[in-house]
């Protein structure tokens, strides 16, 4: 990474820096209307994993106000209780929606949060474009190539914890300045911004952990004298204290669960790889994805994942940092970064069209040499690194461009500013998204009934699991199941093998008077089951009551003998 020198100070005025972190926000908000419409009733995006994250959230509160271990929770998979240390739990939004819940409410904290990310993102990639030397307006755009991507909009619809992306180029800002400046206070800092990126997502603790890799190589390879002088050995243990006080001592548990404990696989690495026609065709989340829809409805995965493209304005941009700069600063290392993100993410087989062809891909190599990628499953995430390479790129191409066209005037218009404008115009033209959902948090009727049974007594939901987890944040009461990103091997075991959970799902019959028997042994009082002919036959014949219909939902107890 460090071999494009700055070529002016990354120091500008703070009112300069002040005004792009700002332009950022004001665009993320334009993006966003639909969430500002409905910001203390809706939640950012379509429901589904966002109602998980909202679990998140409450769960983390709930435990650190009570004292408990937060990543361990009792109120899901009852009556075992369930590990969360492999599960999406994002304790850094949980940190900093802590103040903010009590004053704002659930819904605000959580849109807060989500809109914040946004204008963060562009902001630590506009500050690393400004270390690399790129003025404001390159710089500025940079950032929109990356915040406002593909990516980060189709993750927005759900997933709150891939959309906190901020960390990673700030990381690459502190190493890139460690190495430059061998200062202990710079190697604080890139300490603290990886401990951020894994409280923040593991998978943006492993983007982090991959950059710290290819830079320590590079600078052993290319530079053995400067990477082991004494300063920065300092600023580098400075910066590893920080990172393990921080971040640290949750890789190391992460680590340990992982390696103790059998969990589920939760996706297929073949069928959740990215397709190539993915980079250069835009898919359901661009507002021009009429133009490839043919294309994009053959590709594995699902929507929200199937987020590759990069654009062809970035992509010519980031040709122009090649062709418009002199041989010794070329950014030969952000695009072996970008092609390196492609390869990864393309994951153990080549996809073309929906096709896997029987080509292997270093996918595989990867994970052998760094097993714990095998959490992941989704080899498409890797693309995180090729959208960093190629949005740096893209300011480097705008930079290049300015330089080129340095004392022109078009029109009475600084001609290099007003190419870097046109430019950006066609960017954000070019990726303009399908507007960002906001889904309505409803208050079902039946909630009182569940709220004042006694503490401790468990409901099953039959329906929506990522729907019942926003249920719990209402009621508070233990759940049989649960729906978590990476469930234990043995509580997926007892949820399929327990004999009244199968008769309560019509898998099998029970004896007359037995369900109200071992529900009282599990604990369980309530299910609440689709509002169905057929739950209700089922859940009729078991002796159960119904208590409350609300919708597509019905509410029904468990007498205990």
């Amino acid at each position: 990474m460090p071999d494009t020198p700055a070529t002016q100070p990354s120091t500008s005025r703070p009112r300069v820096h002040l005004a792009a972190a700002g332009a950022y926000l004001l665009l993320a908000c334009a993006y966003a209307w639909q969430v500002l419409a409905g910001f203390g009733s809706r939640l950012a995006g379509h429901g589904g994993d966002g109602y998980q994250n909202l679990w998140n959230l409450w769960w983390l509160e709930r435990s650190l106000l009570a004292g408990q271990d937060p990543f361990f929770t009792p109120l899901l998979h009852h009556p075992h209780g369930s590990t969360l240390l492999l599960h999406t739990l994002t304790p850094l939004h949980g940190l900093l929606a802590l103040p903010l819940d009590a004053l704002l409410g659930q819904p605000v904290t959580y849109n807060l949060i989500f809109l914040l990310s946004f204008a963060a993102s562009g902001f630590t990639l506009y500050l690393l474009l400004r270390e690399l030397g790129a003025g404001w307006l390159p710089a500025f755009l940079g950032g929109c190539a990356f915040t406002f991507s593909h990516y980060h909009f189709a993750h927005a619809q759900g997933h709150l914890n891939l959309t906190g992306m901020e960390w990673v180029p700030l990381f690459a800002f502190a190493l890139l300045r460690v190495w430059r400046r061998r200062r202990v206070r710079d190697g604080l800092l890139l300490g603290l911004t990886a401990g951020l990126a894994v409280l923040g997502d593991l998978y943006y603790g492993l983007h982090c952990a991959l950059l710290a890799a290819l830079a320590a190589a590079w600078s052993l390879a290319a530079h053995r004298r400067e990477a082991l002088r004494a300063d920065l050995l300092r600023a580098l243990a400075a910066g590893l204290g920080v990172f393990l006080l921080t971040g640290g001592w949750l890789v190391v548990r992460v680590l340990w669960a992982w390696s103790t404990t059998e969990f589920v696989q939760a996706h297929d690495a073949r069928f959740w790889s990215a397709d190539l026609q993915g980079f250069f065709v835009p898919g359901w989340i661009s507002a021009w994805s009429g133009l490839g829809a043919g294309l994009s409805r053959a590709w594995t995965g699902n929507p929200a994942e199937n987020c590759w493209y990069l654009g062809y304005a970035a992509l010519g941009l980031g040709a122009l940092a090649f062709a418009l700069r002199p041989r010794g600063a070329r950014p030969w290392a952000w695009a072996a970064l970008a092609l390196l993100g492609v390869l990864l993410a393309l994951g153990p087989a080549l996809h073309w069209g929906g096709r896997v062809v029987d080509l292997p891909m270093p996918f595989d190599l990867f994970a052998w040499l760094l097993p714990p990628v095998r959490m992941s499953g989704a080899p498409g995430r890797w693309h995180f690194l090729a959208l960093l390479g190629t949005s740096v790129l893209a300011g480097l191409g705008a930079a290049a461009l300015g330089d080129r066209l340095a004392g022109r005037r078009w029109l009475g218009l600084p001609a290099a500013h007003a190419a870097q404008a046109l430019a950006l115009a066609l960017l954000l033209l070019e990726l303009l998204p399908r507007p960002i959902a906001a889904t309505p948090l409803v208050r079902p009727t039946w909630l009182e009934l569940v709220r004042a049974a006694p503490a401790g007594e468990a409901v099953y939901e039959l329906g929506d699991c990522n729907l019942a987890l926003y249920h719990q944040t209402l009621h508070a009461h233990p759940m049989v199941g649960g729906c978590l990103a990476r469930n234990t091997a043995q509580a997926e075991r007892f949820v399929r093998a327990h004999p009244l959970l199968r008769a309560l799902r019509g898998e099998r019959g029970l004896a007359p008077g037995e369900a109200p028997r071992l529900a009282a042994a599990l604990g369980l009082r309530f299910v609440l089951a689709p509002n169905a002919p057929r739950p209700r036959e089922v859940l009729g014949r078991l002796g159960l009551t119904p208590r409350a219909e609300d919708g597509p939902l019905s509410l029904w107890e468990i007498p205990w003998p």
